[in-house]
């Protein structure tokens, strides 16, 4: 956020699929209050051809992020739209007992 801005982080538990008998995964949920993404930025953010506006920096944050998601078997889902900020979803299975 260049211009400052506020950042919440919230975690909760899941059932996958609902109504299971316990948490079986984890929802972390990243909101900015930032200048959002376009569309074109929201389909590219996970590889890593991705430019950003910022005068240092690479762009490979995104796609390092979906790359350990995937890696243990979780998600990421980006919500967001210019002006308005950002919301990025990563769910996570729990491991078993």
């Amino acid at each position: 956020m260049p211009d400052g801005g506020t950042l919440t982080i919230v975690s909760r538990l899941l059932r996958k699929p609902r109504g299971g008998p316990r948490p079986n995964h984890m929802a972390v949920h990243f909101k900015d209050t930032g200048q959002g993404m376009s569309e074109e930025r929201r389909r590219r953010a996970f590889t890593s051809l991705l430019t950003t506006t910022k005068a240092k920096g690479t762009g490979l944050g995104l796609a390092i992020v979906g790359r350990v998601v995937e890696t243990h078997r979780g998600r990421v889902r980006i919500k967001s739209r210019p002006g308005l900020g950002t919301r990025i979803t990563v769910l996570l299975p729990l491991m078993g007992d």
